[in-house]
């Protein structure tokens, strides 16, 4: 068997990292098995369990009252909001599609942090579906994050009941 030495510590073939960790120097002249990375957590992802309407002309949250996972109990179905409770860098992102195969005047998708647009995708002529993503740099970990929508076909239209068609998920990004 044979023995390798790296910054003056001895490794047999046989040393192997746990789940989680490599060989990283610890100084200019040791090195040793150490954590790497972190936990993309909290994460969640939400969905829907019912056709919603969405009045004309009005900006309505969508109501994401299912969770699909919710393994720190980061997400709220009951004011459909995500507070991630660790400050951080994240990835947020919702999806939503109507029922409707027209198109219309003006559509949006908007993620909203403590009630704020904060990124927005929006169409001149909206096509069934549309997607709002952002990486986010949280400022406390009291905040929280809503998808909100708006259009102007100028009637009340339906929103998808397909979960996978309706969607608001987020996760910890690992820095």
């Amino acid at each position: 068997m044979a023995i390798t030495t790296i910054n003056n510590r001895a490794i047999n073939r046989a040393d192997t990292a746990a789940s989680g960790e490599s060989w990283t120097a610890t100084s200019a002249t040791a090195s040793d098995f150490q954590a790497v990375g972190g936990a993309n957590t909290p994460l969640f992802r939400a969905t829907v369990s019912g056709t919603q309407a969405v009045p004309d002309a009005t900006s309505t949250k969508i109501d994401f009252n299912t969770e699909v996972y919710d393994p720190q109990s980061t997400y709220d179905t009951s004011n459909k909001r995500f507070t991630p409770a660790v400050a951080g860098y994240y990835f947020i992102a919702g999806k939503i599609r109507t029922v409707i195969d027209n198109d219309f005047g003006y559509f949006t998708i908007q993620i909203r942090k403590n009630g704020t647009v904060i990124s927005a995708a929006n169409n001149a002529h909206f096509h069934l579906d549309s997607v709002v993503a952002s990486v986010i740099d949280l400022a406390d970990d009291n905040d929280y994050y809503e998808i909100y929508t708006y259009h102007n076909k100028g009637t009340t239209e339906n929103y998808s009941s397909d979960t996978s068609e309706m969607q608001f998920f987020g996760y910890k990004l690992i820095s």
